[in-house]
């Protein structure tokens, strides 16, 4: 579909917090949340960084993130982004797309290549959840799966 980048025309007010405030504020500072998507125009790892109780606690089951070329992405190398989920627990994966037929393919840990740094659009799925790891396993591309140490 399309994506537009704007909800109104008139400029709104919005308070801005992190996401370990705004899980604290709406009650679920407890609970698990299945997913976590993240669209913030290139200022996804910034949003990762205000969760950074809720990744420790691994309370989030899925997180997925966009990264491309615009933003914070345009300085900020994918790699220490992956490098935070990956202290927190979480493995990440490349969303599929045409290159690999609707599948997943590795983007953290061992895995991890310096042409990862390509900043064109791309989404990321992360988790640090065994079963739901072990699952996404069965989604790489070539079934292929690099263990980590």
């Amino acid at each position: 579909g399309t994506e537009w980048h704007m909800i109104s025309s008139e400029g709104k007010r919005v308070p801005a917090m992190t996401m370990d405030d705004l899980l604290r504020s709406t009650r679920l500072d407890e609970s698990v949340i299945d997913l976590v998507t993240i669209d913030a125009e290139g200022y996804d790892s910034l949003v990762l960084e205000g969760g950074v109780r809720m990744l420790a606690q691994k309370r989030a089951r899925l997180i997925e993130f966009e990264y491309h070329e615009v933003g914070m992405w345009k300085t900020r190398p994918l790699r220490a982004t992956l490098e935070q989920l990956q202290e927190a627990g979480s493995k990440c994966f490349w969303q599929g797309n045409t290159a690999v037929n609707g599948a997943l393919a590795q983007a953290s840990g061992a895995a991890w290549c310096e042409d990862f740094e390509f900043r064109r659009m791309a989404n990321l799925l992360c988790s640090s959840e065994t079963t739901l790891l072990r699952e996404l396993r069965k989604l790489v591309a070539d079934g292929t799966v690099v263990e980590e140490p």
